[in-house]
């Protein structure tokens, strides 16, 4: 049924489609050889061969080189790298992350290794239901911000807004923002590139 819901194309969603599709287009192929006569089964079975690996060499072009390179933005490439990073300075307090490129709090529970128990409701974390859907403002000294409420370049930050409301402190904290975002009281400590060479995340200190 997900293949069939809003927002088209989907890269995910019709997976379960794969294999009813690739019987069709086999029944669809053995028919179409069937239609022709004799003499012209064999240049039409390699007519069509050749037709389908040359789109197959394509696909794969796209699919490893391309699309890769592009598009690495749209599948949240630079949140290893930067909890790595983080991890190896053995940076601890206060870190804020934006939003900008979906649900930075999972990443952060994957790459470190979080305990679950640690990542639900109650405590110091910030949960909750807006819209329809469940939104994480803070797991632990992790903040969470949505990017239209960062600084801008010209800017010198003291406070962020939370969505759930109220402000997180910013001074001497530890930012994780994109370029447009990064506030001019930041030192720059870490650039995390995407794979085509954009920047997708500063990682700064905020004096």
């Amino acid at each position: 049924p997900a293949s069939l819901t809003a927002d088209p194309p989907q890269a995910l969603r019709p997976n379960l489609m794969i294999i009813p599709v690739v019987i069709i287009a086999a029944y669809g192929f053995v028919q179409m050889v069937n239609l022709v006569t004799s003499r012209l089964k064999l240049v039409t079975a390699i007519t069509l061969t050749l037709s389908i690996c040359l789109n197959f060499g394509i696909y794969l072009n796209n699919y490893f080189g391309d699309y890769r390179h592009y598009f690495s933005d749209a599948w949240q490439y630079g949140y290893a790298q930067v909890f790595d990073y983080l991890k190896t300075e053995n940076i601890t307090g206060k870190i804020i992350i934006t939003k900008k490129y979906g649900e930075p709090h999972l990443f952060y529970a994957f790459y470190s290794q979080l305990d679950p128990k640690i990542i639900q409701p109650g405590g110091d974390n910030i949960r909750f239901e807006k819209t329809d859907w469940y939104w994480t403002d803070r797991i632990e000294q992790i903040y969470f911000v949505n990017d239209w409420d960062m600084p801008n370049l010209s800017q010198n930050v003291d406070k962020i807004k939370l969505e759930s409301g109220g402000e997180v402190d910013a001074k001497g904290a530890i930012l994780v923002s994109t370029f447009s975002t990064t506030p001019k009281n930041a030192q720059v400590l870490k650039t995390i590139y995407f794979i085509d060479g954009r920047v997708a995340f500063n990682i700064s200190l905020i004096k």
